[in-house]
């Protein structure tokens, strides 16, 4: 239980290509809402229409919620999460573009948060990412 709850508070996060930045994040708003952050504030620079990708863990009974913004003319984001074995689990494509999405896993899992900006992209642009999390209440 002591190892359970000290894992909660320490997300595993790898970055693959793109490195946390302690900058302010013009989509911390959305993360307050009730969770807490994770403590990190990640950007990924998309240039000429690359893929920003973020290796993350979930522990399983938590609520987390991602919320992505960006500094582009387009500030649509298409972010896709996958399972461990490229599996997607959710294609914000399919939902109009969410800034935000809440989800919840039953056991722990880690996940690749591929990020990109949808259309002709040939800027160099921001993309940021925060993660939050909250403890399941049964009321």
């Amino acid at each position: 239980m002591k190892l359970r709850l000290f894992a909660l508070f320490f997300v595993l996060i790898i970055v693959s290509s793109v490195r946390a930045q302690n900058t302010t994040i013009p989509c911390k708003q959305q993360l307050i809402q009730g969770f807490i952050s994770d403590g990190q504030q990640y950007r990924g620079k998309i240039v000429d229409g690359e893929i920003a990708k973020f290796k993350v863990v979930f522990m399983g009974g938590c609520i987390y919620r991602i919320v992505f913004c960006n500094d582009c003319v387009n500030n649509k984001i298409n972010y896709i999460i996958r399972d461990s074995n490229r599996k997607i689990i959710f294609l914000s494509e399919k939902q109009n573009f969410p800034e935000y999405w809440d989800f919840q896993f039953s056991e722990s899992i880690t996940c690749t948060i591929e990020a990109e900006i949808p259309g002709k992209n040939d800027s160099n642009c921001n993309v940021y990412l925060l993660i939050g999390y909250k403890y399941q209440t049964n009321e």
